[in-house]
């Protein structure tokens, strides 16, 4: 997608037809596939359709918004990598607000991706000659 944007943008496109035309590809192929699998399963209570419109509307739309603003200001390049922190946000929003434990694997995936990100950020993904 970062690519994709990074096109539109270079085109005059704005941040909010960009994100639309996005979503509207990806419901295809979704709508698309299920239309293939069958009858999906949908929520049957009130509180269950709240739920995924609360992950509809903040986990995807104010995300992909705010990587999408990110490549309008940083570029395509920094937002990716600024992106690949989530993994690790995620894992330590996790641990402060759902109490959480963190594993030994966890730790170390999250200083795998903190290293790939400074080294990135320092060299700008050059590799050593």
């Amino acid at each position: 997608m970062a690519i994709f944007a990074r096109q539109a943008y270079a085109g005059g496109a704005d941040v909010t037809a960009v994100l639309l035309l996005c979503f509207a590809i990806a419901a295809a192929i979704v709508f698309a596939a299920l239309a293939g699998w069958g009858q999906p399963a949908f929520p049957a209570t009130a509180p269950a359709w709240a739920a995924v419109f609360a992950i509809a509307i903040v986990c995807t739309v104010v995300a992909m918004l705010g990587l999408f603003v990110g490549i309008r200001h940083l570029g395509a390049a920094d937002a990716a990598t600024l992106s690949t922190l989530e993994p690790v946000v995620t894992i330590v929003l996790a641990a402060i607000f759902l109490g959480e434990a963190f594993t030994p694997l966890q730790i170390l995936g999250g200083a795998i991706v903190l290293t790939a990100v400074v080294w990135l950020a320092r060299t700008g993904g050059q590799l050593p000659a």
